[in-house]
């Protein structure tokens, strides 16, 4: 598997799992994955959390703003660009249309091509690929309405990372299918570890597009 400083690295083709930012809003995050428009797959678009890409607290974005993977180095590192009509700042959760000369992967850095998307049930066991803790496993303790609540495995040492800020926009899935099941919005900075991510479907639903 990727050790953590890989994550930062420059990623041609695009891939989830690797970073990404907006400088405006100057919070580094995860590209979670790519995905297509529901009735046109020619249009490409990267996926993170809103928070990521378009702007803090759910404050309103500019559209067209320059994503940046892994950073800020200048054009060659201009990978898409934000999309408001593709931005839900409820959920958490928006969509920047990839650059014309960009190309792109399904794959998740370290866990490959995800599968079909499942919705969320309880002891669901999932893992991710983020910017910040790189790939970690949770499993599934809550789902109300469009969240999904995540909490360390059984046996896992009680100083276990589950996720960090910058993990922001990664991608849960089923950790033995590889079926996406959430969009990691935040974790808690104290005490016991948890996370929670946005419901795939409503996440797809909100921003028009399909995997």
């Amino acid at each position: 598997m990727p050790t953590i400083h890989n994550h930062r690295g420059a990623f041609r083709p695009l891939r989830g799992g690797t970073a990404v930012v907006n400088p405006q809003v100057k919070h580094p995050g995860t590209l979670g994955f790519i995905a297509v428009d529901e009735s046109d797959p020619a249009q490409q678009f990267i996926v993170s959390g809103y928070h990521v890409l378009v702007r803090l607290g759910g404050e309103p974005g500019v559209q067209g703003e320059p994503i940046f993977q892994p950073s800020n180095q200048g054009p060659s590192s201009e990978v898409a660009f934000v999309e408001l009509s593709r931005a839900d700042a409820r959920l958490d959760c928006a969509a920047a249309r990839v650059a014309a000369n960009i190309q792109t992967s399904p794959r998740i850095l370290g866990l490959g091509r995800p599968g079909p998307p499942r919705v969320a049930q309880v002891g669901m066991r999932l893992v991710k690929c983020g910017l910040a803790t790189g790939i970690t496993e949770g499993v599934v303790t809550e789902v109300h309405g469009d969240r999904v609540r995540l909490e360390c495995p059984q046996g896992f040492p009680e100083d276990y990372e589950l996720s960090d800020a910058a993990d922001s926009g990664a991608l849960w899935l089923e950790l033995e299918t590889r079926a996406p099941v959430a969009l990691h919005a935040r974790g808690n900075p104290d005490g016991a570890e948890w996370a929670e991510g946005i419901a795939i479907h409503q996440v797809l639903r909100a921003l028009r597009l399909r995997m």
